[in-house]
């Protein structure tokens, strides 16, 4: 019975087109209109009418919103391995950025904001990393601050406002290699 009326539908869905839709953008949201497909304006808070046959209207939480990155595989300056998990706190800051820089915003945050992470683990050694995330020493704020500080830089082109970024996550790792000069099971930290 579907098919038999789906064509019933698709007139319907045409005919909607030609009809304008109201819409409303509250304060913790913002969006982007885009008329006849080219032309993007910023569309604030409030009470909004578009024709969706002419335009359209993709809307974004802007409030604040947290973001769990995986965790990394990634080497330290003494060359020992360790796996590093990060929390991102972030506020779309420039709404019409976000949407216009990005095909899909979230996805860019976690991809470009995730590069930042190699350079502040690079740069440590093992032990003074592993001081730095156990605890509240002050360098443990260090790392965070730096986190938070190269976070920001990279996603400031997309309209992206940094909170705050931490380490959740932090682990070392071991390479266990199966068979060791005759010794099967042999382990060693990486």
């Amino acid at each position: 019975m579907e098919t038999a009326l789906g064509w019933l539908g698709e007139i319907f869905r045409y005919i909607g087109a030609f009809i304008p839709r109201p819409f409303l953008i509250t304060t913790i949201e913002g969006g982007v209109k885009w008329k006849w497909g080219k032309h993007p304006v910023v569309l604030h808070p409030g009470f909004h009418i578009y024709w969706p046959i002419a335009s359209k209207v993709t809307i974004i939480s802007s409030a604040r919103q947290g973001l769990v990155f995986r965790p990394l595989a990634l080497i330290t300056n003494d060359l020992k391995t360790v796996i590093v998990g990060v929390t991102l706190v972030f506020e779309i800051d420039d709404v019409f950025t976000a949407l216009t820089a990005t095909d899909n915003v979230h996805s860019t945050i976690s991809e470009i904001g995730q590069t930042a992470i190699p350079s502040v683990v690079l740069g440590r050694n093992l032990h003074d990393l592993m001081e730095s995330v156990a605890g509240d020493t002050p360098d443990k704020c260090q790392v965070n601050h730096e986190l938070t500080e190269r976070t920001a830089a990279v996603l400031k082109d997309f309209g992206i406002k940094v909170v705050f970024c931490w380490i959740n996550n932090f682990s070392t790792s071991y390479t266990i290699r199966l068979i060791d000069e005759g010794n099967l099971f042999a382990a060693s930290q990486s």
